[in-house]
């Protein structure tokens, strides 16, 4: 039974990689952001560069390093923005809450003696 297993399993590793060297075929030649050469025999540009494989799209995004650290970087800025919107929104509604909960309400106990 598990010869049976590893052998499918074996198939399916092959499937995959040869999917991915097609896809690799696909590769474009330039960033897709600022559009700068991309040499795919520069191996210090195969270590640097970003590829972003789009799987339901069936579609290969190639990123320069320049790029991708822009792009990571809006994201990132953009994560924080909406963070900090959250807090202050929660901050804002428990504020309004206190007011709403201890001025003016006849079963709250804010009398000083």
């Amino acid at each position: 039974m598990k010869s049976i297993k590893n052998n499918e399993h074996q198939k399916q590793e092959k499937k995959d990689i040869k999917q991915k060297i097609m896809m690799f075929d696909r590769l474009g030649n330039e960033c897709l952001t600022c559009h700068a050469p991309f040499d795919k025999m520069n191996k210090e540009q195969v270590k640097t560069w970003t590829v972003v494989v789009r799987e339901k799209e069936n579609k290969i995004h190639l990123y320069c390093p320049t790029c991708i650290e822009k792009a990571q970087q809006i994201i990132k800025d953009f994560k924080e923005r909406k963070l900090n919107e959250q807090v202050k929104e929660k901050a804002s509604e428990e504020i309004q809450e206190t007011k709403d909960g201890s001025i003016g309400n006849p079963d709250s106990d804010n009398t000083k003696t």
